[in-house]
């Protein structure tokens, strides 16, 4: 398992909580913790030092 953190950005882009850090096996993993991150804000997602992707609330048809 490795650490994962999760951001949230706001509508400029900037990070504005602390990460939320979880366990995953994989890229794949992250990803789909992600999405049950997501809300009316983007959540970028990070392994170390390398990003792994970011999710928006348009692409869960969340929008703001």
């Amino acid at each position: 398992m490795t650490d994962y953190r999760f951001y949230s950005l706001d509508e400029r882009g900037k990070v504005f909580t602390a990460p939320t850090v979880l366990d995953c096996r994989d890229d794949d993993e992250a990803l789909s913790q992600g999405a049950s991150l997501v809300g009316n804000y983007q959540i970028e997602i990070w392994e170390g030092g390398r990003r792994v992707g970011t999710l928006g609330p348009e692409q869960f048809g969340l929008g703001h």
